[in-house]
This record gives structure tokens, C-alpha cells and sequence, in this order.
């Protein structure tokens, strides 16, 4: 999907859409070097910036039909995005300065898809419902 750069800029900069998560990370380039780069997650979109205090981002990510794991093919603290099984698209890998900080990324990014925010509010949704109903069926029920 291509997203029109006036667009992107103005949802990156946006302050009505929270921040997930931000930080350093090292960004594996079409030339094959890494490189560091600020990120940003917003919602199911991570986008990228050559510097920190950039105001148009470098590129995005969105988030949707891909999977976030540690590249079995990397040694260290590399993980990747990429499509999950049966979709098409490209692989980012991304490099964290620790353990727990590439943990923390990927949870994050596993958990910011639209699929996933919407199964969470579904799940959410019914308990909710049958906590009502177990509420009403309390109240309904006869003093002894």
C-alpha cells in the first residue's frame, strides 16, 4: 500500500495519535549495512527517522500480515519483521542494543496489529457481557 509521504508526515506527527513505543534501533539497509534509526509506533504503523528530532519520517512500516521474531539467521540481538505465513512482502531486520530490549520490541510490535487490537476487544467485549449477566442474575435472584 503507498501511502502519500503529506499524509504519513502529518500521522507521525501527530500528537491525537499516541506513542507505543520510540527508540534507537539499527536498521539492516538495501545496501546491507546497518543503521541506526529513531523509531516510532503508532497504533499498527512503525515509522522510522534518520535522526531523532526528525519531523518527516524516513519510511514506514505497517504492521499488518507480518510477525515479529528473533532472525534465526543473525547472531546477537537481531529480530525481524516479516510477512507471515502465506502473505507477501519485504523483511526488516532490526538490531537492539540488548536481551531485553529486542524482547520488548518485538512484544510490542507483535501486539500493535489491527487483527490483534480487534481479537483483544472481542475477548474484552464478552467478558464484559457476562459479567453483567452474572450481575442481573445475582440481583434477580430471591433473598433466603
Amino acid at each position: 500500500m503507498r501511502i502519500d509521504d503529506g499524509i504519513l508526515t502529518y500521522i507521525a506527527a501527530s500528537i491525537t495519535v499516541p506513542i507505543t513505543r520510540q527508540g534507537f534501533l539499527w536498521k539492516k539497509g538495501e545496501n546491507g549495512n546497518f543503521l541506526r534509526r529513531w523509531f516510532v509506533l503508532k497504533r499498527n504503523m512503525l515509522f522510522y527517522f534518520e535522526k531523532m528530532n526528525d519531523k518527516k519520517p524516513h519510511g514506514v512500516i505497517i504492521l499488518e500480515g507480518v510477525i515479529a521474531k528473533r532472525a534465526a539467521d543473525y547472531s546477537g540481538l537481531v529480530f525481524e519483521i516479516s510477512p507471515s505465513t502465506g502473505t507477501e512482502g519485504r523483511r526488516y531486520l532490526l538490531e537492539a542494543s540488548s536481551e531485553s530490549e529486542m524482547k520488548s520490541w518485538i512484544t510490542s510490535l507483535s501486539h500493535s496489529s489491527y487483527e490483534v487490537m480487534k481479537r483483544q476487544y472481542e475477548f474484552l467485549k464478552k467478558e464484559y457481557e457476562k459479567r453483567l449477566k452474572r450481575k442481573k442474575n445475582e440481583k434477580d435472584e430471591p433473598c433466603s
